[in-house]
């Protein structure tokens, strides 16, 4: 990358920041509908939102490593 993000002004480095999330966030949701609208609509249902939970305190589910 020749550094042309960084000579950018703060509202202009922002809004090429936020505009590229938005393009790729916005991919992604069209290419997961597309897929979840097809025969792939069983597989998508079959997996719990909970089991991507993360736990408040910041610590992980398992048990810590060693003992």
């Amino acid at each position: 990358m020749s550094g042309w993000l960084q000579t950018l002004p703060l509202a202009w480095m922002a809004l090429v920041v936020f505009g590229a999330t938005y393009i790729v966030a916005f991919i992604l949701h069209q290419g997961i509908a597309a897929l979840s609208a097809g025969s792939t609509a069983r597989s998508f249902k079959a997996l719990s939102p909970g089991g991507f939970a993360v736990p408040r305190n910041g610590r992980s589910f398992l048990p810590a490593a060693g003992g």
